[in-house]
Parts: C-alpha cells; sequence; structure tokens
C-alpha cells in the first residue's frame, strides 16, 4: 500500500510539473507575441496603410527595406574604402 501511495504521490508530482511547464511555456508564447506586436508598431519601415497586407505581404516589404538598406550601407562602404584609397569620384 505504501508502494502504491508513493508511486500516486510520484505520478501527481510529474503530473504537476509538467503542468506548471505547459503554462510557463504559455506565458512566454504571450510575452513573444506581445513583444512581436511592440516591434512591429515601432518598426520604422511600417507604413500606416500596412494593416491592410498580409502578414506574407508585410514580410516580403521588410525585407525588400532590409536589402534596400543594406545596399546603401555597403555603397557608402565602397566610397568610403574609394576616398581612403585615394580614388577621385565624380
Amino acid at each position: 500500500m505504501a508502494l502504491l501511495d508513493k508511486a500516486r504521490s510520484a505520478s501527481e508530482e510529474e503530473a504537476s510539473r509538467r503542468r506548471d511547464i505547459e503554462r510557463s511555456r504559455a506565458e512566454a508564447r504571450r510575452k513573444v507575441e506581445q513583444m512581436a506586436d511592440t516591434v512591429q508598431f515601432n518598426d520604422p519601415w511600417i507604413h500606416h496603410s500596412d494593416v491592410t497586407k498580409s502578414p506574407e505581404e508585410l514580410l516580403q516589404a521588410r525585407q525588400q527595406a532590409w536589402r534596400y538598406q543594406a545596399h546603401r550601407i555597403e555603397m557608402a562602404r565602397r566610397r568610403d574604402m574609394m576616398q581612403v584609397h585615394g580614388c577621385v569620384l565624380k
């Protein structure tokens, strides 16, 4: 009988631990979703008309903006390198 009670107690503890883990995972997911919403809200690349776009369209627009920004950074880097090495820009 004592062994059965001990096994039942261990089983209940395991079930409780699993519920706690699931509860903390759900809370973490809610926090991440809330952070993502905040980041999107504060994103300077988002336009007021973006509320009418699907998530896929928003992602494509953001990726295009990032590519453009990377291109601008690369062009500035090249310009700086040319100036450092004494090349004349026209």
